[in-house]
């Protein structure tokens, strides 16, 4: 169970928010596959690191439930600009 629980952890903070992310700065057909899975990577270990020193600084403590807020945060934000993309390009339409 324990190994489960690690690599369902290592995909959901060194993967999904780059994921997303990448979504939403590059459109979906605008980079190929490969390179959307090397992006992910990188945009995930460049901007949870970042996020979760700011908040840190903010004077929030760092611990397993704070990062896993910061890191649904992150998705849900990034979720968030994709689907005012998509609304604003239907309603140009």
């Amino acid at each position: 169970m324990q190994i489960v629980i690690t690599i369902f952890a290592a995909v959901f903070v060194l993967f999904l928010p780059g994921f997303v992310l990448s979504y939403v700065f590059f459109g979906k057909q605008t980079i190929d596959s490969i390179e959307r899975l090397a992006l992910s990577f990188a945009l995930s270990i460049a901007v949870v690191p970042l996020v979760v020193f700011y908040t840190n600084l903010l004077g929030i403590r760092i611990s397993v439930q704070t990062v896993i807020i910061q890191v649904v945060l992150v998705i849900l934000i990034a979720v968030l600009i994709i689907v005012g993309k998509q609304i604003k390009k239907s309603r140009i339409k």
